[in-house]
């Protein structure tokens, strides 16, 4: 299992349980360390059911703007893709 990144093993587990493929969205400095949805390729992108977002982010303390938000609500509404986040 690729672990591209910390993030709390509820979320590992919960696919685990499942016997779900996770496909990790690498998180790059160039970025401000926020995913990059062009990057998965077009399978990855339509096989996708759940992302988990974890903003404000644990261990690195980035913050997602409101732009950001809005780009994930469009990109999980263009792949039906639900969207778990642990943003309160």
């Amino acid at each position: 299992m690729p672990d591209a990144r910390p993030c709390p093993p509820d979320c590992w587990s919960g696919v685990l349980l499942a016997r779900a493929d996770m496909r990790p969205l690498p998180l790059r400095k160039e970025n401000g360390f926020l995913p990059d949805y062009a990057e998965p390729d077009p399978v990855t992108r339509a096989q996708a059911k759940l992302m988990f977002l974890d903003y404000p982010d644990a261990p690195t303390s980035v913050t997602a703007t409101p732009d950001f938000h809005a780009e994930t609500v469009r990109f999980a509404a263009d792949h039906h893709v639900i969207v778990a986040s642990d943003f309160a």
